[in-house]
């Protein structure tokens, strides 16, 4: 397959996890820091209000502190691509940018199938023959040493 026919499917994740729109602020953190991940649908009543990025979150809860605040006000509107199976990544990775969206949500008939993120289109589109979701726990971020210089 090439990089123009690639479906989204082959780069999204499946694994989608959601939080309810009630939840605090900081519930939402520990729950993106234990999964590793970025991005968090909210989700009431199986509908999708839209997606909680962690840089909104972590700017709120520094900025306001801990006050119970829930993930309702920081909710944004979802970008939503249909068909994983047919749409071609490109043109997902093209919407995106367009839209100046880090993720999109991936639907089938209204539902969500799947979540897409920049890094994982760009690692599919880069590195083709890479697994679909990186080993996060395997990875520890390490800075090259200085020299003195």
């Amino acid at each position: 397959m090439t990089s123009t026919t690639t479906p989204v499917a082959a780069a999204m994740s499946p694994h989608v996890v959601g939080i309810a729109p009630n939840a605090p602020i900081s519930v939402a953190l520990r729950l993106m820091a234990h999964h590793r991940i970025r991005y968090l649908p909210v989700i009431d009543a199986e509908r999708c209000l839209g997606v909680l990025h962690e840089p909104d979150l972590l700017w709120r809860a520094w900025a306001s502190g801990d006050d119970g605040e829930t993930v309702r006000a920081l909710v944004r509107p979802p970008l939503c691509i249909e068909s994983a199976d047919t749409t071609p990544l490109v043109a997902a990775a093209a919407r995106m940018a367009a839209e100046a969206s880090d993720v999109a949500l991936i639907t089938d008939r209204g539902r969500i199938a799947g979540i897409l993120t920049t890094a994982d289109a760009l690692r599919h589109l880069v590195l083709p023959d890479s697994p679909t979701t990186p080993d996060r726990k395997a990875r520890s971020p390490q800075c090259p040493p200085t020299t003195p210089g």
